[in-house]
């Protein structure tokens, strides 16, 4: 005969509650880091010169990782983390228009690369990507850059076009 077992809650040892079970046998992983930060107003920034995005909207932030005076994600556990990220650029007769993902300060992953003369009259361009890397949980950090060739150039300001997510996808420790 199968055995049963009727809970709707796991925690760790220490009394950390790991995942809970809803009504409908549901599982949900409620210690998952995550968040989501974005831009909400245009960034001014030197043309053709690689600037931080400030992001200055934390919609979601789980465990309070991110650091919004250096503008910086700073896991606190070690595992392999996915980050999504864009940056909408503005600017005049833009000419080089580029994102990257920087981990510990230095280019990790550059998301998106554009070269010529592009039109911007729609309120702006750019773009980023999704990427997944190894942090330590202790000292290790990510940062969006973007750098625009453009008179007047910006990072355009909104939910959807200048944003940071992270997920912890696996543990390493």
């Amino acid at each position: 005969m199968p055995s049963v077992l009727k809970l709707d809650t796991i925690k760790s040892l220490a009394g950390n509650e790991a995942i809970s079970i809803n009504e409908s046998g549901i599982a949900s992983f409620t210690n998952i880091p995550l968040l989501y930060v974005y831009r909400s107003t245009n960034q001014t920034v030197t043309t053709n010169t690689n600037t931080k995005v400030q992001f200055d909207i934390v919609t979601l932030d789980t465990h309070s990782w991110w650091d919004a005076v250096n503008y910086r994600y700073v896991p606190q556990i070690p595992g392999y983390y996915r980050f999504d990220y864009s940056v909408g650029l503005n600017g005049t007769s833009p000419t080089i228009l580029q994102s990257s993902l920087l981990k510990n300060g230095a280019t990790s992953h550059i998301g998106f690369r554009m070269l010529g003369t592009f039109s911007t009259t729609a309120g702006g361009m750019g773009g980023g990507a999704s990427v997944v890397l190894s942090m330590n949980g202790t000292t290790d950090y990510v940062e969006v850059w973007g750098s625009v060739n453009a008179t007047s150039p910006s990072f355009y300001g909104a939910s959807n076009f200048t944003l940071l997510q992270a997920q912890l996808i696996q543990r390493t420790a």
